[in-house]
């Protein structure tokens, strides 16, 4: 029996077998565009996209994210529905550097400002009080927010150019609904989406099967100068906390 080879599909066949975002990446692996071009191509998008009140699915430094425009309250609400999340509780906000964060908070403790400015960026989140800058959808019960400068990988820095061209925080949730558990790599965090109608930023020179390390960042509150607490144990520890702490009290 004669073997028969399989046919060779075309560009335009293999569009109508997969979706548009689909598509677009096998045409940015067909033609190499892993270059400049490429990762302002994801800023402009995943830009336009997210300030059009789009829920949109990004990286972190820990696990993949959700996120929506903060100023549009039909797009936050959206969001809250999509995870079944309560509206009463505040969002971890994503910021390009200590400099950003400080816009949306009132001043910091000196200590604090010299603290963070060496150990950001980092899986550490900071809640202190919020200024009035800050998305009121973001606040928590009792005026504060929490912000964090992600330590974002080679592979994602067309996001720390986003973070730093929105000039909000940008919120953060995990990718799922509030009853299972997230989805620990892009791959995953990609199915999700899809089937939520999600939008999926393009990505290339990225192996979306490898697990991020899905280990969530430490979240702690200032209460002053002199104390803090932990609200949740994650890639930071107590420990480093202290240390530079105490370092940046012997300096002044």
């Amino acid at each position: 029996m004669e073997k028969m080879s399989k046919p060779c599909l075309q560009d335009e066949d293999i569009f109508f077998c997969m979706n548009a975002t689909e598509y677009m990446y096998l045409l940015a692996s067909k033609n190499h565009l892993n270059g400049p071009n490429m990762s302002i191509k994801h800023e402009e998008e995943f830009t336009s996209t997210f300030l059009s009140g789009k829920i949109c699915l990004h990286p972190t430094d820990t696990v993949p994210g959700l996120t929506a425009n903060p100023l549009s309250t039909a797009a936050i609400e959206q969001l809250n529905l999509l995870k079944s999340r309560s509206p009463l509780k505040a969002y971890i906000g994503l910021v390009a550097d200590l400099t950003s964060a400080e816009k949306f908070w009132q001043p910091l403790p000196t200590i604090w400002h010299n603290a963070l400015r060496n150990i950001w960026p980092a899986p550490l989140s900071i809640v202190w009080h919020a200024s009035t800058n800050a998305p009121k959808c973001m606040l928590s019960s009792d005026k504060k927010i929490c912000l964090r400068a992600p330590k974002l990988s080679q592979d994602f820095t067309w996001f720390s150019k986003v973070l730093s061209n929105i000039d909000i925080p940008i919120p953060t949730t995990s990718v799922n609904l509030s009853s299972e558990k997230p989805a620990k790599n892009w791959s995953e965090a990609k199915l999700f989406a899809t089937e939520h109608d999600v939008y999926i930023p393009l990505l290339s020179n990225v192996n979306e099967c490898q697990q991020q390390d899905n280990i969530p960042s430490t979240i702690i509150e200032i209460i002053d100068a002199e104390k803090f607490q932990i609200l949740r144990e994650g890639q930071i520890r107590l420990s480093d906390i202290e240390q530079n702490l105490k370092a940046n009290e012997e300096k002044y």
